[in-house]
């Protein structure tokens, strides 16, 4: 919706009500398509390489640890030093077929074509596509910056969402597929990207309500 906030952006790309979901996982389609993604963050702190048997679970190896498609020695192995994941791609493991996590999301939104979006959503396919690449490049991927002697990644894209987007029936899936986009490129906890962990340890809300007066809390002020 055109609300004040967004009067204030560069650019309103208005979607049709509750069709958000639409244009994030075409952009994520887009993103995969084009192969602009955080391949090392995606390694390294994301399930995407694991192996998914048709049973819908990881595979493991005896000791219970999950198994990566090793494209160095063409084989199943459990993720560490000398190991190079496959990120994408069908494997047979002992007999039993397989696919890595990212596959499996790349299948998923097959259908969700920037064709599809401007149907369902009312986006143009073209802004699908260019939003998504847009959304990339500012992503910087692989870029690091140094703060105070610690090099860390560097990320500067980012989706915010207040509550429009998640307050709604299948809300958590609406803002699962933002977190989705994101992950892509790996913008999450990145300096400049999603900070997915809450800003105070201990926020006050989280605390008991006490009843006492004048109130310290305003959901308690009547």
């Amino acid at each position: 919706r055109l609300s004040v906030s967004a009067s204030c952006a560069d650019e309103w790309i208005p979607i049709r009500p509750a069709k958000d979901v639409m244009l994030l996982l075409g952009m994520a389609k887009v993103l995969l398509d084009d192969g602009t993604i955080d391949k090392d963050f995606l390694t390294n702190y994301t399930n995407a390489p694991q192996l998914v048997g048709d049973d819908g679970k990881f595979l493991r190896d005896k000791d219970g640890k999950s198994l990566v498609w090793d494209t160095a020695s063409n084989g199943a192995k459990v993720l560490a030093d000398g190991v190079k994941p496959a990120l994408l791609g069908r494997f047979d493991v002992d007999g039993k077929a397989c696919a890595t996590s990212l596959q499996l999301l790349a299948d998923s939104v097959a259908k969700v074509t920037p064709e599809a979006v401007e149907e369902v959503a009312g986006v143009p396919a073209a802004r699908v596509v260019s939003l998504a690449r847009e959304f990339a490049r500012a992503a910087k991927i692989g870029a690091t910056i140094e703060i105070e002697g610690i090099k860390l990644r560097y990320r500067p894209a980012v989706i915010y969402s207040f509550r429009g987007l998640s307050a709604k029936e299948f809300g958590v899936q609406n803002w699962r597929a933002a977190l989705i986009v994101q992950m892509l490129v790996g913008s999450l906890d990145a300096v400049g990207g999603l900070h997915l962990h809450g800003v105070y340890n201990t926020p006050v809300y989280f605390e008991p309500s006490k009843c006492e007066y004048p109130p310290k809390r305003v959901d308690l002020a009547k």
